[in-house]
């Protein structure tokens, strides 16, 4: 998969390394959040200690900021994004992936969430996995 990034993404890549001392594999930008990817062994370091990091990082772009790991396949990569909230199991049928939370309440935390919110998400799993169009949460 190869995954290209223009000037801007570049750019702010760069502040993000400067400010935080740590290099994202990959960002993505969307209209309210920029999300990036960090490696496992850096992704405390990213956050700062008591969210420091993103805290000056929303406050410089006006924009939400996320941070996460990228997994190893795509059941990973969803509860790496969605964590603290526990994921249960995935199934994907199609072009839909079906996302089995272990609790049932935390759906609405998921969907009311301003900065992981499902748009997000789906974000997320479109740039790494093509093939998937919907996402259900349940």
């Amino acid at each position: 998969m190869v995954i290209t990034l223009d000037n801007n993404s570049l750019r702010i890549m760069s502040f993000f390394k400067d400010k935080t001392g740590v290099t994202p594999s990959n960002i993505i930008i969307n209209k309210t959040s920029y999300i990036f990817t960090v490696s496992k062994k850096d992704i405390q370091k990213a956050i700062g200690k008591n969210a420091q990091n993103i805290k000056f990082l929303q406050q410089k772009f006006k924009k939400n900021i996320i941070i996460f790991e990228l997994g190893d396949d795509i059941e990973t990569t969803i509860s790496n994004f969605i964590f603290p909230v526990k994921l249960n199991s995935i199934l994907k049928k199609g072009s839909t992936l079906s996302v089995l939370l272990s609790n049932p309440e935390d759906r609405v935390k998921l969907i009311r969430s301003p900065a992981k919110n499902t748009r997000n998400l789906k974000d997320v799993i479109n740039h790494y996995y093509y093939n998937i169009r919907n996402i259900k949460l349940l």
